[in-house]
């Protein structure tokens, strides 16, 4: 690296740093899901967790919370029904 490839780096490192002076740190990694409560979260570009489902607010067929499961050989977070 050049001199002037590490000043134009430094440059661009620091106009990022303060166009996103108050953005909120990442808190998990991109596409990690959760069950938070009754809510399927799932993490997005900035890192940050976004609700994808409120299983509280699904109304067919009963009852449902939010869990894993394994679908196509992946652990996945969703919406299931209710154990009894």
């Amino acid at each position: 690296m050049s001199r002037g490839d590490l000043v134009v780096s430094v440059v661009v490192a620091f106009v990022l740093g303060w166009l996103c002076t108050g953005c909120p740190a990442p808190v998990c990694q991109t596409l990690a899901s959760r069950c938070s409560g009754s809510r399927v979260e799932l993490c997005d570009s900035r890192g940050q967790w976004t609700l994808v489902a409120d299983c509280d607010a699904l109304t067919s067929g009963g009852e449902w919370e939010c869990g894993e499961t394994v679908s196509a050989g992946e652990t996945v977070t969703a919406c299931l029904p209710e154990q009894p």
